[in-house]
């Protein structure tokens, strides 16, 4: 059985991380983050009407690998059942906003662990945050995915979301 969950783990690093990592990214796991951020810099907008104060998304464990190796915080292995990614936004005492993220991958553990974006904190600026993921989000997806008519076997996902897992993008604003 072991065997079969090393393979298996494998198939994850190769289906996302292993050859064109950087264009899989963008066209998988980059349309997630998309909205993602357009959900965080809305709430972030001084005269938000945004009065929203958790999105979530349920989603399959491949949407999940996905958007963290957009992120480029996966660790190349299956989410088990019930894992989840939350990304928190907060916004400080001087008024600025940052970016939290966590990870739950194991029900055996009572609290989420941190997750860092690469090259920033863990509290992380919001504008930072957005600069950083910027390669990965993509500008023209039709001309990248290169779709000319209905056509699903390529590296684009519509924005499908499944139910398996759980997605967490948590407004809080304190």
């Amino acid at each position: 059985m072991e065997t079969l969950k090393v393979l298996n783990d494998f198939s994850y690093q190769i289906l996302f991380g292993v050859y064109k990592r950087e264009e899989k990214s963008r066209l998988q796991g980059g349309l997630l983050l998309d909205q993602i951020i357009k959900n965080l810099s809305n709430a972030a907008e001084p005269d938000s009407k945004q009065k929203v104060k958790m999105i979530v998304y349920s989603a399959h464990d491949t949407t999940i690998v996905a958007l963290q190796e957009a992120l480029n915080v996966s660790n190349g292995l299956q989410p088990p059942y019930a894992s989840c990614h939350l990304i928190e936004l907060y916004q400080e005492e001087n008024g600025a906003f940052s970016v939290e993220m966590f990870c739950r991958n194991d029900t055996n553990v009572s609290e989420p662990y941190p997750v860092s974006l690469p090259r920033c904190s863990q509290s992380c600026p919001l504008q930072d945050f957005v600069n950083l993921t910027r390669e990965v989000i993509p500008q023209d997806r039709k001309k990248e995915c290169q779709i000319k008519t209905t056509h699903t076997g390529n590296l684009c996902w519509e924005k499908q979301i499944h139910v398996f897992t759980v997605e967490c993008f948590n407004t809080l604003q304190q």
